[in-house]
C-alpha cells in the first residue's frame, strides 16, 4: 500500500499541497509555509486504491467461494419444490463460484497515508471540524491535509529501492541478509551515493519550493559502506600516485526498520546476520524505539526483554543495550581528509 502511495504522488495529475519548512533552521519561532488549504483527501484515497489494485495485477479476488452440495436435495423432487422455498429463493452453484471483487479498505490507506500528512490547523474532518494541532477526533479521516516533504522523501526512497535496479548491480557480501529484507535478493543491491540519489529523486513529486533529498533521512532504511576502487593512473606514475589513484565510493544498502523484529534480542540477531559490525551510530536508529524520553527525570529508558534501567543518554544507553546481545570491539579506521589519519572506533559484534 505504501508503495501504492508512493506512485500515486508521481503520477497522478492531483493537485498536491505541501507544507514547507521555514527558509531558515536557524530561527525560532517561524511557522511552516502551509500552500493553501491543503488537499482534497477523498481524491487521493481513491487513486492510492486504484494504483494498489493495479500494481497487485489483479482486480478479483483468487478465491472462490467454497459450493456446498443442500443434503436435503431429493433428486426425485420437482425443481420448483421444495420444502425450504423454491429453486429461485437459492444463490446457484454458479453465483457462488464466480470470483469477489478485491477491495482494499479504507482505513488501511488512511493507516499508511497518516505518516506523511500534516492535518490539523486549517483542515476539517469528514465528521467534525478539529481547530488545533491535534488529528481529527475519532482518527476519522480529515477533508483536506498537507503532505510533509520530508515524510514523503522517505517514502520515495523505499520506493527506489524497492522498485529501482541499480546499473552496475552488485550484491551485499552477506549471502543470508536478502531474507531479513523485505522486497529479497533485488532488495539486497548495492547502490552507489551519487546513483541512488539521482534514482531517489525521480521518485519526489514535484514541488514549487526546490528540493533536494538528504542522505541523513536514509537512517533507519538503508545501510552504508564505504569501499576503495582503484582509479586510472599512468603506469610511470610512483607509490603515491597509486595510491591516490584509490578512490573511496560510498554505497548503500536498503534495510528498512519497519521490516525488523519487535523484540529486541531477535532484533539484534537480525542486525547482526546483516552486518558483522555496528557502531552505536549506526545502530542507533534500528534501536532507538526501545528507548524512552522519562517525564519526570527526562532521563532515557531502556526497555529490554528482561531488565529495565533509567538514566544517561541516548547513545550511552544504546550501548548498554548493545552490550548485553553483543561484543565490544575496538578497530583502528584511516579518516581524514587524506584517508590516513587513524581513527579507533568502537564496534559491536555478536557474542
Amino acid at each position: 500500500v505504501a508503495m501504492a502511495i508512493a506512485s500515486t504522488l508521481l503520477e497522478s495529475d492531483l493537485e498536491l499541497a505541501w507544507e514547507f519548512p521555514p527558509a531558515s533552521s536557524s530561527s525560532k519561532g517561524k511557522q511552516a509555509k502551509l500552500q493553501g488549504n491543503g488537499m482534497r483527501l477523498a481524491p487521493l484515497v481513491e487513486e492510492v486504491r486504484c494504483h494498489w489494485q493495479n500494481s497487485e495485477g489483479v482486480e478479483t479476488s483468487s478465491h472462490r467461494a467454497r459450493v456446498v452440495q443442500n443434503p436435503y436435495k431429493q433428486s426425485q423432487k420437482s425443481e420448483s419444490q421444495s420444502q425450504f422455498g423454491t429453486p429461485s429463493q437459492f444463490t446457484s452453484e454458479s453465483e457462488l463460484a464466480k470470483p469477489t471483487p478485491l477491495q482494499l479498505a479504507e482505513e488501511v490507506i488512511w493507516h499508511c497515508l497518516r505518516p506523511i500528512l500534516r492535518y490539523g490547523d486549517t483542515t476539517s474532518s469528514t465528521t467534525s471540524t478539529t481547530t488545533s494541532d491535534a488529528p481529527a477526533k475519532g482518527d476519522a479521516i480529515p477533508e483536506r491535509a498537507h503532505l510533509l516533504p520530508d515524510e514523503v522523501a522517505k517514502l520515495a526512497a523505499h520506493h527506489a529501492f524497492l522498485r529501482g535496479t541499480p546499473k552496475n548491480s552488485q550484491s551485499s557480501s552477506s549471502s543470508s541478509s536478502s531474507s531479513h529484507i523485505p522486497g529479497g535478493a533485488s532488495a539486497n543491491a548495492l547502490w552507489d551515493e551519487d546513483e541512488l540519489t539521482e534514482a531517489w529523486s525521480m521518485r519526489i513529486p514535484s514541488m514549487s519550493s526546490r528540493y533536494e533529498p538528504r542522505m541523513e533521512l536514509l537512517r533507519g532504511i538503508a545501510l552504508s559502506e564505504i569501499s576503495k576502487e582503484e582509479g586510472v593512473n599512468d603506469d610511470d606514475a610512483g607509490a603515491d600516485a597509486q595510491d591516490d589513484a584509490e578512490t573511496a565510493v560510498r554505497r548503500w544498502r536498503y534495510f528498512p526498520e519497519e521490516g525488523l523484529p519487535l523484540v529486541p534480542s531477535a532484533r539484534m540477531r537480525a542486525m547482526f546476520a546483516v552486518q558483522t559490525a555496528w557502531t552505536v551510530g549506526e545502530a542507533a536508529p534500528y534501536l532507538e524505539k526501545f528507548v524512552e524520553v522519562g517525564s519526570i527525570s527526562r532521563g532515557v529508558v531502556v526497555r529490554d526483554d528482561a531488565t529495565t534501567t533509567k538514566g544517561g543518554s541516548l547513545e550511552s544507553l544504546v550501548a548498554e543495550l548493545l552490550g548485553r546481545h553483543a561484543k565490544v570491539m575496538r578497530a583502528t579506521e584511516k579518516r581524514g581528509g587524506d584517508g590516513k589519519e587513524g581513527v579507533t572506533v568502537v564496534k559491536y559484534v555478536a557474542i
